[in-house]
């Protein structure tokens, strides 16, 4: 047992109430669990770092700022839905276009659903901000928030690699797989390979739904991110740092990981099998030729 099992381990079966309140409670219901269930108990039952004991951080200011975050994705949202939505995908202007272009607007139809789910969170975020249960404690004489976040949209963009996806987006529902697949599907003593990652993003697939653009894409994200892991190791060995850290190479790597994403979470969008593959195909598969 690892050390975070042994502090999350559920030492007695709850009752049907404590759990049924767990499944339903804000957040846990449409996006997947934010709050591990030890933690959660801890919350109701004002445990641990919410004991009435203990100083409580006033939540107001934090969940405006929060609030804020999703109001401002909202607005982004509606801005730019008009001209990069799921209809783009099957008009004439975008059937006659070149490949750049294509992939233009499959990056930016993507860039502009994440902006719906990053609202989404973050309004999710602000109401569990304001419950309390996004509180994590004290450092250095200041509140620790964060425990409820489940979206660094901006540090997302800035991300140069499939590696770092899952560390800022949908992360609650990421480190739970993690936990409880992942991990568990690794043989002890040995290191996980593209088997784990690729079973682990199946379930994940599953849990979306049973739609063929689900299967798709998260197929693909498994590739993607076992392709950016290799693309890493290379780089470490081979590539001098200064070429690594120049500004042309990170920009390319940024493109590519963005687009890349974007290009395969088309199927994600258009959900049924033969659209997907038709806005696949409409840009020959090059992603996925270059990652295999």
């Amino acid at each position: 047992m690892t050390e975070f099992q042994a502090a999350h381990a559920v030492a007695k079966l709850p009752s049907p109430l404590s759990y049924a309140s767990y499944m339903f409670s804000l957040g846990n219901l449409l996006a997947g669990p934010y709050l591990e269930f030890a933690d959660y108990l801890q919350f109701v039952e004002r445990q641990g770092v919410w004991s009435d004991s203990l100083p409580q951080a006033p939540p107001l200011g934090r969940a405006v700022l929060v609030y804020g975050e999703s109001m401002l994705f909202m607005a982004s949202y509606l801005a730019l839905l008009p001209s990069f939505n799921l209809n783009t995908f099957s008009t004439p202007a975008y059937l006659s276009s070149p490949i750049y272009l294509k992939g233009w607007v499959q990056l930016m139809a993507g860039i502009v659903n994440q902006l719906k789910y990053a609202f989404a969170w973050k309004l999710s975020e602000a109401g569990l901000v304001l419950a309390g249960a996004d509180f994590e404690g004290w450092k250095d004489g200041k509140a620790v928030w964060g425990r409820a976040c489940n979206v660094h949209f901006f540090q997302l963009l800035a991300s140069d690699s499939a590696r770092l996806i899952p560390g800022f987006w949908n992360i609650r529902t990421g480190q739970f797989l993690r936990r409880y697949v992942y991990e568990r599907l690794t043989p002890a003593g040995r290191k996980p390979g593209f088997v784990q990652l690729l079973a682990t993003q199946m379930v994940s697939a599953i849990w979306h739904g049973l739609y063929p653009g689900y299967m798709l894409f998260f197929a693909g994200s498994a590739l993607w991110i076992h392709f950016s892991t290799v693309v890493w190791k290379l780089e470490q060995r081979y590539l001098p740092r200064a070429l690594a850290t120049s500004l042309p190479w990170v920009a390319l790597k940024l493109l590519w990981t963005h687009y890349t994403l974007n290009y395969m979470a088309s199927a994600f969008m258009v959900l049924e099998a033969r659209g997907s593959l038709a806005v696949y195909q409409g840009v020959y598969y090059w992603p996925h030729v270059v990652m295999l």
